[in-house]
């Protein structure tokens, strides 16, 4: 089963209450997740593959803002259309039989805390959590995280070779070769 480890303070921190170990436990047993270990500052989940949204300590403070009727409903989605440029991409059809369907979306941080190191530590995780289990360990799928705000649009997606590949890495401003 697909296993996280999860800050508790960041988990626990959106309930109006604080819970018991014990209502933790019980709370995570009806959702699918086995609670492996717990301590002051960490929660050990496993969960099974429908919920994978468990594995990171936002999709779990959901789940129990719910749970313990701190919140009701489905949380409303903040959808920004005034994006500029917006976001477009050119896709070769070099990449076809590596990634036959390319998406892409912008993401932002929460207005209360923006990136704050444990928000990209968090975000940085699930990814790696989402590369592992649906991605299988990125044959199928893969993700990445980027400023969009320091990037380009149009965002190109090919294959190279690598001999030939030249850019600037973020926070530099030497070219680098792609070997």
């Amino acid at each position: 089963m697909p296993r996280s480890v999860l800050q508790r303070s960041r988990v626990l921190e959106r309930l109006p209450q604080s819970l018991s170990n014990a209502a933790l436990e019980d709370l995570l047993f009806t959702s699918k997740a086995e609670l492996e270990s717990q301590d002051a500052d960490t929660i050990t989940l496993s969960v099974t593959p429908d919920r994978l949204d468990l594995l990171s300590e936002g999709g779990l403070s959901l789940y129990l803002e719910g749970a313990t009727d701190a919140a009701r409903g489905i949380p409303r989605e903040k959808v920004n259309t005034s994006l500029t440029p917006a976001p477009a991409f050119e896709v070769d059809p070099s990449v076809l039989a590596l990634r036959p369907t390319i998406a892409g979306v912008v993401v932002e941080a929460p207005d209360e805390t923006g990136l704050d190191a444990g928000t990209l530590v968090e975000a940085v995780r699930f990814q790696e959590v989402l590369h592992a289990t649906v991605g299988r360990d990125r044959r199928a799928a893969s993700l990445g995280i980027y400023p969009y705000d320091r990037l380009e649009p149009p965002f190109r997606y090919a294959l190279e070779p690598t001999a030939g590949v030249r850019f600037i890495p973020l926070d530099s401003s030497e070219e680098l070769s792609g070997e």
